[in-house]
């Protein structure tokens, strides 16, 4: 028997082996030589690439903007599957190709979709390239720099294409305003369509499905009559001009969209409030130098929403740092302290709140081994009874105003007050609503008529003891707030019959 050769070690080169990467489609001959020439991406490893830079990253997909020579592309790159995921893709084919196929599909079909220009696999990744739209931005970033003319403008540009696209049998299944492109000319781009399903035609149930999730975006960054518009824009479209077909198509979505956006909103609250003391994306558990666990934000979302978070968003090692930094309340944050139950239902009755677009203040840390909840105390507030007191005219219709919008908004996410209003609602010095207590809040299924009537009764006995009715005009204008079609409905409720 031969002796065995002694093993000998070799460091790890720092030089590793590129994948071979081939093209698997492409829409031309030209594209392929450039994409896999000399002076081409470098896709082992687009990291290295000076010219790209990441746009958007997630675990099972990164997006890069390839800018520079003679190229100006978005690369989507999909990263390696699970062992189950694979076997899934061996049956129904890879997001990549299915996304492809789809795009190709819509071009066919006449939709405005981004012009896929090739796709790429190798070393169990595949890449999809994307020809870059001059001066595009998102439907997000086009609103909030647009005013009002452009944002009507932005409107009818997003109704004309949904309104192609649903005529000819093509229904993105992630219709959000991160998904629609407007270029430099105002016209509207789809993108990402790997959940796109194209049907010989358009049920109205399919119709209504597709737009609530537009709609989504709509009720929260635009008025109602901006919403109307939107939807009387694409039936016009959808009927080719005819007014008459247009308002009865109008008529029979309307029903159809509400229902379907509230039935998704609900489902997306679901998923966000399962995140709360679970998820690491958002939220996370790191422990602190003393050895106490943390339930913290990692990331604050709808900024924009009031009131604004002071804190950035952050990682563990940020979040750990600024908790064992303070060993007593720093400034501008209030420390709770109570039994651990209830302050761990305080936590995720508070971010439940905010997932629902109400106004409530942030809350920071759960150090529960502490029983600790840290909150952020900005803004400063006085309470509503107290407003109710002392306001003169000009801000008790503030006050009232803001009261019946936030009264109005709770019920249509399906959340009442639980006994007395008098100290769950403050108010700040430029007269912004703000919750004080969410343990006080109830979370139930959508019920909005009922709501709505059990809010007016707890507003109605808040301002007899605060004693402040008010005038009659007061007390219409709060119903009128709460619901501008149906308060006259609530009268009776307000005045005691």
């Amino acid at each position: 028997m031969e002796p065995r050769k002694p093993v000998t070690t070799h460091s790890h080169s720092t030089d590793r082996p590129k994948p071979v990467v081939k093209v698997v489609w492409a829409r031309d001959e030209s594209w392929s030589a450039r994409l896999m020439g000399p002076g081409g991406p470098v896709w082992g490893d687009l990291k290295s690439d000076s010219r790209a830079v990441v746009v958007k990253s997630n675990a099972l997909r990164r997006v890069w903007r390839v800018r520079g020579g003679a190229f100006d592309v978005i690369v989507k790159e999909f990263r390696k599957s699970s062992t189950r995921k694979r076997i899934k893709e061996h049956v129904r084919g890879s997001d990549a190709a299915r996304e492809r196929k789809m795009t190709v599909a819509a071009l066919d079909l006449g939709v405005s979709v981004s012009l896929v220009a090739a796709h790429l696999r190798g070393g169990g990744r595949e890449w999809l390239v994307f020809e870059t739209l001059r001066g595009s931005r998102t439907l997000s970033e086009a609103w909030l720099g647009a005013r009002a003319g452009g944002r009507f403008a932005l409107v009818d540009a997003l109704a004309d294409t949904l309104a192609v696209a649903h005529g000819r049998g093509l229904r993105h299944g992630d219709l959000h305003p991160g998904n629609v492109l407007v270029a430099e000319d105002g016209a509207a781009y789809l993108i990402d369509l790997s959940t796109v399903k194209i049907v010989p035609s358009m049920s109205v149930a399919d119709e209504a499905e597709s737009l609530a999730q537009i709609n989504q975006w709509f009720r929260r960054v635009a008025p109602r009559n901006t919403r109307l518009a939107f939807l009387r824009r694409y039936c016009l479209r959808r009927c080719a001009g005819d007014r008459e077909k247009s308002c009865a198509m109008f008529h029979r979505l309307t029903p159809g969209i509400g229902d379907a956006t509230h039935r998704q909103s609900a489902e997306l609250w679901g998923k966000r409030d399962g995140r709360i003391l679970q998820g690491e994306r958002h939220f996370a558990s790191i422990e602190l130098s003393d050895g106490a666990a943390a339930r913290v934000v990692l990331r604050f979302r709808r900024r924009e929403l009031f009131p604004p978070p002071r804190f950035a968003d952050g990682t563990r090692e940020a979040c750990a740092e600024r908790l064992n930094r303070f060993e007593s309340c720093p400034e501008g944050v209030e420390i709770r302290e109570g039994r651990s139950s209830e302050l761990r239902e305080t936590f995720v009755a508070g971010h439940r709140l905010r997932h629902r677009d109400l106004p409530v203040r942030w809350m920071l840390a759960l150090i529960e081994s502490r029983g600790q909840l840290w909150v952020d105390a900005h803004p400063e507030t006085e309470r509503l009874v107290d407003v109710l007191r002392s306001a003169d005219r000009r801000r008790r219709r503030a006050v009232v105003r803001e009261v019946g919008r936030t009264v109005a908004l709770m019920a249509d996410r399906g959340v009442h007050v639980r006994g007395e209003a008098d100290d769950v609602f403050s108010f700040t010095g430029d007269n912004r609503i703000l919750i004080e207590k969410p343990l006080r809040f109830a979370f139930g299924q959508r019920n909005v008529e009922q709501d709505r009537v059990e809010a007016v009764r707890s507003l109605r006995a808040m301002a007899d003891r605060a004693g402040s009715v008010g005038t009659r005009t007061d007390a219409v204008r709060l119903l009128h707030s709460i619901s501008p079609r149906g308060w006259k409905e609530l009268w009776p409720v307000w005045i005691g019959d």
